[in-house]
């Protein structure tokens, strides 16, 4: 018996004119059924114009006044130069000569980020659902009137993630205080333009300060510098 030639190598065949053919075929086919649609949709759909359709919005939104809303300049410079360093200048001096620094534990990146973004959803779909159901969907002033509300369900989300991880009452007492506060804020009527949910926000910022600085406070009690240490590099 003769033996069998394991070493052949097969050769790929090489695409005559007809695959081409037919390669070329099937794409002219495709752009002139796309260009077809596209001059049916242009000539048989119905044009109408209008004061209204001519005015510019937003989602859907009709304007109501000037979108540009005028913000101080040296507010975002404090936020952007101060806060950084000053909150890794507290950590380096308060947290590391006491306990150190602690590294931790890593979660899933792709649960977490799909929670946030099925949360966020969540919260303007409802937002949408009572508007639409009030007659109020495409209203700006609406729209305005319910920004704390979403905040504080966006808020009440976050705390809620961070009190499931630390089991700290802290974190949820600021959701339940940031969905309460959001909800409650929706009924005194502001002239100014969101200004229930600027004082929302002020509200919560002032809350959270104040647990913070109670935080620090207790921290730095319970957890005397035993030793001066020096943080590797």
């Amino acid at each position: 018996m003769s033996p069998v030639n394991t070493s052949t190598k097969l050769i790929a065949a090489q695409p005559d004119f007809e695959a081409y053919l037919a390669l070329g075929i099937y794409i002219g086919i495709a752009i002139f059924l796309v260009a077809v649609l596209l001059l049916l949709s242009w000539g048989l759909g119905q044009k109408t114009r209008s004061r209204q359709k001519q005015e510019p919005y937003e989602s859907g939104l009709l304007p109501v006044d000037n979108a540009r809303l005028k913000g101080p300049v040296p507010f975002y410079l404090v936020a952007i130069f101060l806060l950084g360093p000053g909150l890794e200048r507290i950590r380096a001096r308060t947290t590391y000569p006491r306990i150190g620094y602690a590294k931790l534990p890593k979660g899933n990146p792709r649960r977490l980020r799909g929670g946030i973004l099925t949360w966020v959803m969540g919260v303007f779909l409802l937002a949408a659902i009572i508007l639409a159901v009030t007659g109020h969907l495409t209203d700006n002033l609406a729209w305005r009137r319910l920004s704390p509300a979403i905040a504080g369900f966006l808020f009440a989300g976050g705390f809620s993630y961070l009190a499931g991880q630390s089991r700290f009452i802290r974190h949820r007492f600021l959701a339940g205080l940031s969905l309460i506060s959001g909800v409650a804020m929706v009924v005194p009527p502001i002239d100014e333009p969101y200004g229930n949910f600027r004082v929302w926000a002020l509200v919560m910022g002032l809350v959270c300060l104040v647990i913070g600085a109670w935080v620090l406070h207790r921290f730095v009690r319970d957890n005397p510098v035993v030793e001066e240490r020096v943080p590797d590099e």
